[in-house]
């Protein structure tokens, strides 16, 4: 069973930007670290070469994992032969939690570039919402009431991520 997450990645071309988009509209602004060096863990990512990247990895104060993005330094990142769809095998989306749904769907809403679902909400299940990022990337927004911390705003961390599987025991 998996109960928690540190951190969540995506490769971006320019990090700074999409760090800061995250830090205004999210609440990722505590920045815990700013580093270049070589990615000798992601060879399995970049065809079996170390690469140099630069890295932030920022977390939101409401509590949650954290979110790391990076870029390459000396490489453009290429993007997917065909645009990911849900139940493609893999992470589908980044799952961030939030106290406030409908707060989160209203400021997500009113950002240019993005895309979003309208809000869902059941008897049984926490309310959420689907939304693609200025870069494409999908995240989910899930109401969760846990706070280690009042903040500003509406959501937290990254709680999980949306995954599909070829094979579900």
């Amino acid at each position: 069973m998996i109960n928690g997450i540190q951190q969540m990645g995506i490769g971006v071309l320019d990090a700074k930007r999409v760090f800061n988009w995250y830090r205004k509209v999210l609440g990722f602004d505590i920045l815990v670290f700013e580093d270049e060096s070589v990615a000798r863990l992601m060879v399995r990512y970049t065809d079996g070469v170390p690469m140099e990247r630069y890295a932030l990895l920022a977390m939101n104060l409401m509590g949650g994992g954290g979110l790391e993005i990076w870029q390459f330094k000396h490489r453009t990142p290429r993007p997917p032969g065909e645009q990911p769809a849900p139940g493609d095998l893999g992470i589908n989306a980044m799952k961030i939690r939030a106290a406030n749904v409908k707060e989160v769907h209203s400021n997500v809403r009113g950002q240019n570039n993005v895309v979003v679902s309208k809000i869902h909400s059941s008897d049984q299940y926490p309310s959420f919402i689907y939304f693609k990022d200025p870069w494409q990337n999908w995240v989910q927004i899930v109401e969760d009431p846990y706070q280690f911390c009042r903040t500003k705003f509406a959501s937290g961390g990254v709680m999980g991520a949306v995954i599909s599987v070829s094979d579900m025991p």
